[in-house]
């Protein structure tokens, strides 16, 4: 089993890549939208670099080349959320066996390095940190293509196309836990209701109900 829980808004502060002019990068979801400033630099994860990568590109070569070392002190992605919820998961199923689904990234491992970001799906958030549906990314999909067993997906109906979509390609048997009151209807997934009467975060106390035994999947 594993399980794909969608990012959150509040971040531990961690590292940030620079670019060739000194300034810190602020990854948002509309870079246009924000003010010009001295000292930070609003890119999206897919813009390009003064060399032609990809930010993302550039985090991929990172994790990849640089993971232990981490000289830019970028966090784990279940480390770099604030809510208890994710250090439980990983405690609970271990680092392998859970997955973020992040509106900046996509579909990472929870070990999976990441520098601090400003991206959501969620319609409250303000105009430069939202990303619209239709808007282009090439997410990262590291959960294994040939994966066939049972894969949860904890999260809001905003972030549940993201899920779906990349994973449609993935034979595992896919579940959507909801805590609205009609479920999502994708083909080929299965849903499962989730009823507390809190409608925000209520997937953080899902958590705690799985580790519990209280809510079986």
């Amino acid at each position: 089993m594993k399980i794909v829980i969608q990012c959150a808004g509040t971040k531990h502060n961690c590292g940030s890549f620079v670019n060739d002019k000194g300034k810190e990068v602020v990854f948002v979801a509309q870079p246009t939208l924000c003010e010009d400033s001295e000292f930070y630099s609003f890119q999206k994860p897919d813009d390009l670099t003064s060399n032609g990568k990809s930010w993302r590109d550039k985090l991929f070569d990172y994790n990849l080349n640089e993971y232990n070392t981490n000289p830019l002190n970028f966090l784990k992605a279940y480390e770099l959320y604030r809510p208890s919820a994710y250090k439980k998961l990983i405690d609970f199923l271990g680092e392998e066996n859970v997955y973020i689904l992040s509106a900046g990234w996509g579909l990472v491992r929870s070990d999976y390095l990441l520098p601090g970001y400003d991206i959501t799906f969620s319609g409250s958030a303000e105009k430069s940190k939202r990303r619209k549906q239709s808007d282009k990314y090439k997410d990262f999909v590291f959960l294994e293509e040939d994966y066939s067993g049972e894969l949860y997906f904890l999260g809001g109906k905003d972030y549940q196309k993201l899920f779906v979509k990349l994973t449609n390609h993935i034979p595992a048997k896919r579940t959507l836990i909801y805590n609205s009151e009609k479920p999502s209807s994708f083909k080929g997934i299965e849903t499962i209701s989730y009823k507390v009467k809190q409608k925000t975060n209520w997937h953080y106390t899902c958590v705690d109900s799985i580790i519990t035994g209280s809510f079986v999947l």
